[in-house]
């Protein structure tokens, strides 16, 4: 859904899920050939039995999900089954949750070895665009 053009013909239809699982493998591709190291690996409660689990950092181009949240807020047909709300946080954000407020993260986000040195890498990286 994220990446249509038109939320109003957001449909979970095969065509649409493929086109879409091509935009990102293509965006996946172009921000690991540029910046190969954008992954980490996450912590793990038992190091006896580490999960090898890696989540790759992918560059996204922005777009204001607003009139993706309103679609989600008010679907009355049940087009949408997982309600969601997509907010866009800052780099700086993303450290002081990070550092102040663990708790306020995905799980698996928060669980991630060394995500606040990345996303200060990442930070210094995409200055300049």
């Amino acid at each position: 859904m994220y990446l249509e053009d038109d939320i109003s013909l957001a449909r979970r239809t095969e065509e649409r899920i493929n086109r879409q699982i091509n935009q990102v493998a293509g965006l996946f591709e172009h921000t690991l050939s540029n910046y190969p190291d954008w992954w980490r690996r996450r912590l793990t409660a038992n190091p006896e039995k580490p999960k090898d689990w890696i989540t790759y950092f992918i560059q996204f181009p922005y777009r204001d999900v607003a009139d993706m949240n309103h679609a989600w807020k008010t679907d009355t047909s049940g087009r949408f089954k997982k309600r969601r709300e997509l907010v866009w946080v800052s780099s700086d954000q993303l450290l002081d949750m990070y550092k102040h407020s663990p708790e306020n993260l995905w799980k698996r986000v928060r669980q991630l070895r060394d995500a606040d040195m990345l996303i200060g890498e990442i930070r210094g990286e995409l200055v300049g665009l």
